[in-house]
């Protein structure tokens, strides 16, 4: 196997969004280079996507031990996984580290902003979910994020909105829709509540909270 060719290819396929032939192909090249950097990070970052977070943990450790090109993103990455897992102090430490690498980084804003909102620290939560869409106006993930911050202050009608507008971004968004249906079922409306949450689990069977 030409491992450069590969990596064109795995460049090319995550490009185009196949992520599951994206990841067949990293796995092929890691059996030949175990240590290449960029391709750990980028199993890091498809686990993430594909909601495996333990394994994007893994992947991401590793890419930062042998230092990737694009190490800004490897700490973004493994920033998001580990407040995907709970593991908030550490998830805040590597989103700012990759902040600092990259001052204008939506996506680490936006984990870090994630990991207030875990934290129950809604202000700041609100603050750095704002700062991600200013940088990127188009990020379906930090206005999901800015309607569950506004939703736990009981400011429904505006989480409605941003809600709606991480599903109007992202369609196939699951934990937008069960944001939404969390929002309608604060505000009483049990029916539209319903057929959100059923929407996230019909897009991801294995939403526990949704179910």
């Amino acid at each position: 196997m030409n491992i450069d060719k590969a990596i064109q290819s795995a460049i090319e396929c995550r490009r185009k969004g196949d992520l599951k032939h994206t990841e067949y192909l990293c796995q092929k090249i890691l059996k030949k280079k175990p240590h290449h950097p960029d391709i750990l990070n980028m199993l890091g970052e498809l686990f993430c996507l594909f909601e495996n977070f333990d394994l994007a943990i893994k992947y991401l450790r590793k890419a930062l031990q042998f230092r990737p090109t694009d190490i800004a993103g490897a700490y973004c990455n493994l920033g998001r996984a580990l407040a995907e897992k709970g593991h908030l102090d550490e998830s805040m430490t590597y989103s700012q580290k990759a902040i600092e690498l990259r001052p204008s980084f939506a996506e680490a804003y936006c984990n870090l902003g994630y990991a207030f909102l875990k934290k129950g620290l809604l202000d700041e939560a609100t603050t750095y979910a704002q700062k991600a869409i200013k940088l990127n106006p188009s990020f379906a993930q930090a206005y999901c994020n800015l309607g569950r911050a506004l939703a736990e202050k009981g400011q429904l009608n505006e989480a409605i909105t941003y809600a709606q507008k991480a599903i109007e971004l992202n369609p196939s968004f699951a934990r937008a829709y069960y944001n939404l249906g969390y929002t309608l079922l604060e505000k009483g409306q049990l029916d539209g509540a319903m057929t959100y949450y059923q929407k996230a689990i019909e897009l991801n069977p294995s939403f526990a909270n949704a179910h």
